[in-house]
């Protein structure tokens, strides 16, 4: 089995203390590189665009810029893992799709648990539930089901989330992306961009972007970018 290529992870916090200790437990964890600290908001944003990190471990409260902010100035943000004293920011991280919410002082093994949430958003390859084979999408006024292995492209507009099939219809699906990522966990999909999932057995072909992302062509004609964050990922589950 390939070994999957490590996590490159930014620690952001404003003590120096919890960035020595979150250091720690990552290292403890395996599996992740360690791109990067940074010790304040403005820092994280710079680093993260400068790093390009898979991972941010991101403190909400620091001066300057707190975590939740630095969050939604991101247009293309990686897996964020929030750690925090306080619980009452938790609604507001997961709206901004934070992958986990840890509160100080958390375990080693509650952050090797986000780790691979993380792993799993990305397409890795840890072990995983069997994914269902259907999903459910909007027909009028009724809720009808498509097979998941037929479906290439989920992709949100203005909202909406609509799933591309083989055959290249397009349907609505009933529910949100992170909903849809739920019914594909475990499933052969990854998401490409903050907009779209792909299908990585439906890619036909791939093509080099400017700035480092991926064209990818999919099978029955649809077409999505990856990412520059997000294409080392798809070539590593493509074998590239």
């Amino acid at each position: 089995m390939t070994t999957p290529a490590p996590l490159r992870a930014l620690i952001a916090d404003d003590e120096p203390l919890a960035r020595q200790r979150a250091r720690r437990l990552l290292e403890k964890a395996g599996g992740v590189e360690i791109v990067g600290e940074a010790c304040d908001g403005r820092e994280a944003l710079a680093l993260i665009e400068a790093l390009q990190p898979d991972v941010v471990l991101l403190d909400i409260q620091m001066p300057g810029i707190d975590g939740l902010r630095v969050l939604e100035a991101l247009d293309d943000p990686p897996a964020v893992i929030f750690s925090t004293a306080y619980e009452h920011h938790a609604v507001r991280a997961f709206e901004l799709e934070a992958v986990d919410y840890l509160l100080k002082p958390y375990s080693a093994e509650r952050l090797a648990r986000a780790l691979v949430r993380v792993r799993r958003q990305l397409g890795g390859s840890e072990a995983r539930e069997p994914a269902p084979r259907r999903v459910p999408v909007l027909d009028g006024m009724a809720t009808s089901f498509v097979a998941l292995d037929d479906i290439v492209l989920a992709r949100i507009e203005e909202s909406v989330v609509f799933v591309t099939r083989r055959d290249g219809e397009r349907l609505v699906f009933d529910g949100g992306l992170q909903e849809f990522a739920q019914h594909a966990d475990g499933a052969s999909f990854c998401q490409v961009n903050r907009q779209a999932i792909v299908n990585a057995e439906a890619i036909e072909s791939v093509e080099p972007e400017d700035g480092g992302g991926l064209l990818l062509r999919l099978v029955g004609g649809a077409e999505e970018s990856a990412s520059r964050r997000r294409a080392r990922h798809v070539r590593a589950l493509l074998g590239l």
